[in-house]
């Protein structure tokens, strides 16, 4: 289980085309009233250069099935739910930036570099070129979760940046429980449009040697516990609760 107490976010707007190493520009970010800084290294890739982002759902399906709800999804019957369980999991891992992999076009040893800063943000926010389009990439986000998670998701933190119409994003890591030494999944409701779901985790506290999880200590272990929802919408099924990205306060969930 792996998981975040700071949620992460895109930041839209407008940006002013720059492709000179180290040069800076003004832009409107966010709304009208916010007046952003950018400054750029190197040689940013141009519209042409730029490759539109295609999920992959391997990983996610192999560790849904392995290690995590893959057999209570089958219980209930609806491939399509499995399906968007599983690229769900797979976009919100990659809220992890870590786990996002570049595009062929993007030259490791010479990449291009934002620094965005603004009157609201005194901090400047550091951000490294991805050479996918930025809207490729969002949709990928809203084809999966329904616009009232997404707003939540995309509205805390600074992870995603677009610039040039290209998605840019910043450097971030996130942590994870290696207490945990088992978890359960339970049915809450279901109807033709709407299925809600628990999943429960057993943890042995900080510390704690980790081993094998036993039945008959069940009542001694930490217990936590995250829900889920996905509903039946006119583009079929999405994540509308997911690992509490949905929630502006809870601890957020990766994995």
């Amino acid at each position: 289980m792996t998981f975040f107490k700071k949620a992460l976010s895109a930041v839209f707007g407008a940006a002013i085309i720059c492709s000179c190493a180290g040069c800076a520009v003004s832009s409107a970010a966010g709304s009208p009233s916010v007046q952003t800084d950018l400054e750029v290294t190197g040689t940013p890739l141009t519209t042409e250069q730029l490759a539109d982002f295609s999920l992959d759902t391997q990983w996610a399906e192999d560790y849904v099935d392995n290690y995590d709800a893959g057999a209570f999804l089958d219980t209930l019957d609806e491939p399509q739910i499995k399906t968007a369980y599983c690229k769900a999991l797979a976009l919100v891992r990659l809220l992890s930036t870590e786990n996002l992999e570049p595009s062929g076009a993007v030259d490791m040893k010479n990449r291009a570099y934002i620094l965005v800063s603004s009157k609201d943000n005194e901090i400047p926010q550091r951000y490294m070129e991805s050479g996918y389009t930025y809207d490729s990439f969002m949709s990928a986000y809203s084809e999966v979760f329904t616009e009232a998670i997404l707003d939540t998701m995309l509205s805390r933190g600074d992870v995603f940046y677009p610039y040039n119409g290209e998605l840019w994003y910043a450097g971030v890591s996130a942590g994870g429980n290696g207490g945990e030494v088992h978890r359960e999944y339970e049915l809450i409701s279901r109807t033709d449009t709407e299925v809600r779901f628990r999943r429960i985790m057993f943890s042995v506290g900080i510390g704690e040697p980790v081993t094998e999880y036993s039945a008959e200590k069940r009542g001694e272990y930490i217990q936590t516990s995250v829900d889920f929802r996905f509903v039946l919408t006119d583009d079929g099924w999405k994540a509308d609760e997911f690992l509490n990205q949905q929630s502006s306060e809870d601890i957020l969930y990766f994995l």
